[in-house]
């Protein structure tokens, strides 16, 4: 967290002043355009939740609000099942129970699933129930939530922990694994990929190939004519 905010201050700093250098210049900044960081900040899963919804975004902030508090639950709901729900029920196997298998099957339940949500609120599968549907998975997940603590609260008296200091000790172990992984793979992992890819593989390599924008207006399409088009180097595949 402190490297990424000494990042910020100085990358984003550094997005304004040429962003601020554009418009000094006389060229008007797009309602399309997004700086760098700002990009990378609507990514993440997290961040995005701050990050300023725009006319041509395809999902609404409560989407985007819906989809961070998902990926908390669902983040439980993953390490609850493989950390505790050998205990009682001996699922999902043995096999999970050993590293750096318990991991890995952590990593695939949770980004698959992940995933897959959010190309089907990005796609609009579902269009205005597109709500509706995260709401159902999070209560699924906290669904399951419930049932294993339920589960890990009989298992511990079972055990002969009479108070609520002892169980709360064992749930601090899967609520703290889930708020890390959360931590880790919004703020860490996917951050990291993405930063790569805002700063070094887009304007490196894809933006000689493709290059997408987002037109509100009939001047904003004449001057992607005259800037792109004319020059008969790129041509327009979809509008």
């Amino acid at each position: 967290l402190s490297m990424f905010t000494v990042f910020w201050l100085i990358r984003w700093r550094k997005d304004c002043r040429a962003e601020d250098a554009r418009v000094s210049a006389g060229d008007r900044v797009d309602r399309g355009t997004l700086a760098p960081l700002e990009s990378v900040l609507r990514r993440n899963t997290l961040f995005a939740v701050r990050a300023e919804r725009r006319q041509c975004d395809q999902t609404t902030r409560l989407e985007v609000i819906l989809l961070a508090i998902m990926n908390v639950f669902l983040s439980l709901a993953t390490v609850l099942v493989s950390f505790f729900g050998l205990q009682k029920f001996q699922s999902p196997g043995r096999l999970v129970a050993w590293n750096p298998y318990k991991m890995i099957f952590e990593v695939l339940v949770a980004t698959a699933t992940k995933m897959t949500v959010g190309k089907l609120v990005e796609y609009r599968v579902f269009g205005s129930k597109t709500a509706l549907f995260l709401g159902i998975v999070i209560a699924v997940c906290l669904a399951v939530d419930i049932c294993v603590w339920s589960a890990i609260w009989q298992v511990s008296q079972t055990a002969g922990f009479e108070t609520w200091h002892d169980t709360s000790m064992i749930l601090d172990v899967a609520v703290g694994a889930g708020i890390i992984n959360v931590i880790f793979s919004s703020g860490l992992y996917s951050l990291a990929m993405h930063l790569f890819s805002v700063y070094v593989y887009e304007p490196m390599y894809r933006r000689n190939k493709v290059i997408t924008l987002c037109l509100t207006s009939r001047e904003e399409l004449d001057g992607l004519q005259q800037h792109y088009l004319a020059r008969g180097r790129w041509r327009l595949l979809a509008a």
